[in-house]
């Protein structure tokens, strides 16, 4: 007869501080792979500046405080990995290279889970426990997704300092996107606006960017709906918004 094991009871996820989420006001996707000798020419001019892990781990990198000199102090560098690279075996893995580059290297100061594509299907139990870790080591980590995607009505916000939607108000088309008929972004905004009960300080960030250029129009109802969302909750951080074409430049506010 076998001996029925135990499963011990998780704590309740602890609330990271991450002052540089609640003050950013920009944020950008670095979308070239990067290796030692890129990072001095980066144009590192938004807040947050994103880019793709994976070349952080495989070269000697120098630490982020010589990367953004001379620019100011303020600029963040945030790690991205897609939830394609994560799996049950490799979550532990991740988890301490990741603490080793936010807390020790100091090369990074959060990081981004990116689900691809509009349905891609994940295992919510490996993002869950990826998150549960890294919250665990104290680092920072944010979801990516499309706003067409519905993997959000099953993460665990309480494990992550933010979020940021791919065309949450502009459409690939460069056509507005109704707010009020986004079932998924009233969802989301709903799930955000929880959790800046407790944390102010959560990220929200809009990624909008298009295959066609927009008209001015729906620019600035985008922008507007993102100030809208900041005056819902006076003591929150700006709500973010990002906008530019689909294979190039960086985000602005």
């Amino acid at each position: 007869m076998s001996r029925r094991t135990r499963v011990k009871p998780r704590l309740q996820p602890s609330h990271i501080k991450a002052s540089f989420l609640s003050s950013a006001g920009s944020f950008q996707f670095i979308t070239e792979d990067c290796t030692n000798d890129d990072f001095s020419r980066l144009d590192l001019t938004a807040d947050l500046s994103i880019v793709s892990l994976l070349p952080l781990l495989s070269c000697s990198v120098p630490k982020t405080s010589s990367i953004l000199e001379p620019r100011q102090a303020k600029k963040h560098l945030v790690g991205l990995i897609p939830t394609e690279g994560v799996s049950a075996i490799t979550v532990p893995i991740w988890a301490n290279q990741i603490s080793n580059l936010v807390n020790k290297e100091r090369l990074i100061s959060a990081i981004v889970l990116r689900v691809n594509g509009t349905r891609t299907k994940v295992d919510i139990d490996v993002i869950d426990e990826l998150f549960w870790q890294l919250n665990k080591k104290g680092v920072p980590c944010l979801l990516n997704l499309h706003h067409d995607n519905e993997v959000f009505q099953h993460v665990n916000f309480s494990l992550v300092s933010g979020i940021i939607i791919d065309n949450a108000c502009i459409l690939p088309n460069g056509e507005r996107r109704d707010y009020f008929r986004s079932r998924n972004l009233r969802e989301m905004m709903a799930k955000c606006a929880g959790e800046r009960l407790d944390r102010p300080g959560f990220f929200i960030g809009f990624h909008d960017v298009w295959d066609t250029q927009p008209s001015a129009a729906v620019v600035c109802r985008a922008t507007r709906i993102a100030s809208h969302l900041k005056q819902c909750s006076p003591i929150a951080p700006l709500t973010v918004v990002a906008l530019g074409q689909k294979q190039g430049s960086k985000g602005w506010v």
